[in-house]
């Protein structure tokens, strides 16, 4: 592949992750299943989590799906057309698509069903091995916002001791950022202590926390 061809595929699969990213399947399957748009209760986030609380589980767990299927396919796309590299860059701009996306006011989720989808493809170990951490947190703290951090953020230690090339090692690290960043009011009332827990059977307790 010439350098100019290179160029072409790295912006297009770019801009076609961004704009497969942008397609919110919470606020179309909230207004679909008759709850309206997520955004506009319990936590006001764009994601699961919330339409667990507004829309019932099973429209939650159909968008968790669809978000985990829609990440992996990016990156399995990206892996198809261009260099091996692409695989793992292209999280970065799907990432952005879920965190703002042009078709839904740049008011999207918190990224963490994106990024755990996009690694189920790039290195599905990581994802596996973190998972653990999301529900052992989950587990003792009730706490969703917390755990969902912090498995992601293990993403970049796993990937430097598995190994894992330099660039997904840099994609895994800035996700993480991104993920602190998307969730910077969950860790201020963290540190209050005034983050919601969840509880089994009551989903009002969480109607705060987003992750």
């Amino acid at each position: 592949m010439t350098c100019e061809r290179e160029v072409v595929v790295f912006v297009a699969a770019a801009a076609a992750a961004y704009l497969v990213g942008s397609v919110n399947f919470a606020v179309i399957a909230g207004r679909l299943a008759g709850a309206g748009d997520p955004r506009g209760a319990g936590s006001g986030n764009a994601g699961a989590n919330n339409l667990l609380r507004t829309a019932g589980w099973r429209v939650a767990l159909l968008v968790l799906a669809l978000d985990f299927a829609r990440a992996a396919g990016v990156v399995l796309g990206a892996r198809f057309v261009g260099p091996e590299e692409l695989a793992s860059l292209v999280v970065l701009p799907l990432l952005l698509g879920n965190l703002y996306p042009c078709f839904h006011g740049f008011r999207g989720g918190k990224g963490v069903a994106a990024v755990t989808g996009a690694f189920l493809a790039v290195d599905p170990i990581i994802p596996l091995l973190a998972g653990p951490v999301f529900l052992a947190v989950v587990g003792l703290f009730r706490r969703v916002s917390a755990g969902s951090m912090l498995m992601i953020c293990s993403y970049p230690a796993l990937a430097f001791l598995l190994g894992a090339p330099s660039d997904t090692v840099a994609v895994a690290g800035t996700c993480a950022l991104a993920i602190l960043f998307t969730h910077r009011a969950n860790i201020r009332r963290l540190a209050r202590g005034e983050e919601p827990r969840i509880s089994v059977g009551n989903t009002r307790s969480a109607n705060k926390e987003g992750a």
